[in-house]
């Protein structure tokens, strides 16, 4: 019995000493002193952002901006003020965030004064570039009712350009922003290397979208303006548009571009327009009044499906690869129409009003099937190679 009592003393006695041992290492579990003010940042620590309502005016310049630095819209911005850009660029590194709100304009003059619109919703100056346009609306009331004449802006977004490096704005970002009704183009980036991308253009005085050389178009959607839908100049990519109901070409583009998975619909011109060296692949080009696709020297034109234009589905100039494509319905003069020194290969010509396929000279045409067209199904003029082909009427 008294040996027990020992050994519990004993037990008893270093539970004690391992506790006060943690207790020693631990430390004491009060704070000594109320936690810091400084260890939080606010919002405009983390991102400074100003608002655009308070930056000041200038000449001509509802909000006049020469810094660096990240723009929002607090509020929709109503202009009434004519003869003022709404918001005016002068510095490069801007971002400029309309959080989802709209910069609007409409003016009246009596129709018998012909009113001209000279000045924009967001205007970028020459030679500032890396600024970014984002989220949100631009409106401009431009139409005729009556003995009235009402005019918004004349671009819904302008940056400055001339060919001339020292003085394009470059760079220049667009992204989900909608623009209706200006007086010439909705969106006029004329500068190099610009992204548009996810915009809404509609029923403006001019072009859609114009961008300058090297440039990307994409997602975007372009339709009823009073001229083309898209326009680009030299090694642009113009990927996964809708552009439908414009006066002429629905997309127009220069030398050296890639234009694929694009959907060109009831046009008032040729649905896809381009020079030399291109790549047209994928598209979609029905309804247009006059050609699908034409384009000069050089073009590869692949995979695409042209249906129930009023020209050729498909007319190519020299040199350019046609394969694999499938024109139908079109009522003009045929399915596919090449010049000089093109290859016609694997492609379905089907019910077409004229010929199925109709090359110029020297060029070579295998392995197409060409049906039920009204014309020649398939027809060369001078020289060149027809091969391996079915036709059937």
């Amino acid at each position: 019995m008294y040996t027990q009592k020992i050994n519990n003393i004993l037990k008893i006695t270093a539970i004690i000493t391992i506790a006060m041992a943690f207790s020693t290492f631990a430390g004491t579990l009060e704070p000594t002193s109320p936690p810091s003010s400084g260890t939080m940042k606010t919002l405009d620590q983390v991102e400074p952002r100003i608002p655009i309502q308070s930056v000041p005016s200038g000449a001509s310049i509802v909000h006049y901006i020469t810094q660096p630095g990240s723009y929002y819209l607090t509020d929709n911005i109503v202009s009434d003020e004519k003869y003022r850009h709404v918001i005016y660029v002068a510095a490069s590194g801007v971002t400029i965030d309309l959080n989802g709100f709209s910069i609007s304009r409409s003016w009246v003059q009596t129709a018998a004064s012909n009113p001209v619109a000279y000045y924009d919703a967001i205007y970028i100056k020459d030679g500032f570039s890396n600024i970014t346009i984002k989220n949100g609306s631009i409106i401009s009331d431009y139409r005729t009712d009556g003995d009235n004449a009402y005019r918004g802006f004349r671009f819904g977004i302008y940056a400055y350009g001339n060919g001339t490096t020292s003085l394009a704005s470059d760079c220049v970002t667009v992204s989900n922003v909608s623009v209706t009704m200006t007086d010439n183009t909705g969106i006029s980036l004329l500068g190099k290397g610009n992204l548009v991308e996810k915009c809404t253009v509609y029923k403006c005085d001019g072009p859609g979208i114009t961008a300058y050389d090297n440039s990307i178009i994409k997602n975007c959607i372009v339709y009823q303006n009073d001229s083309y839908g898209i326009t680009a100049e030299s090694g642009c990519i113009i990927t996964g548009n809708a552009t439908s109901n414009n006066t002429y070409y629905g997309i127009k583009a220069e030398n050296n571009c890639i234009i694929k998975e694009n959907i060109i619909k009831d046009n008032s011109s040729t649905g896809i327009y381009c020079s030399d060296s291109c790549d047209i692949q994928n598209n979609s080009c029905s309804g247009n009044i006059n050609n699908g696709i034409r384009c000069h020297d050089g073009c590869t034109v692949k995979d695409n499906v042209c249906t129930g234009n009023t020209g050729y589905g498909i007319y190519c100039h020299n040199g350019c690869t046609v394969k694999e494509n499938s024109c139908s319905a079109n009522t003009g003069s045929g399915g596919i129409y090449c010049y000089r020194g093109c290859t016609v290969m694997e492609n379905t010509c089907y019910a077409n009003n004229g010929y199925g396929i109709y090359c110029r000279e020297y060029c070579q045409i295998k392995a197409n099937t060409c049906t039920d067209n009204t014309g020649t199904e398939i027809y060369i003029f001078t020289g060149g190679i027809i091969a391996d082909n079915y036709t059937f009427n």
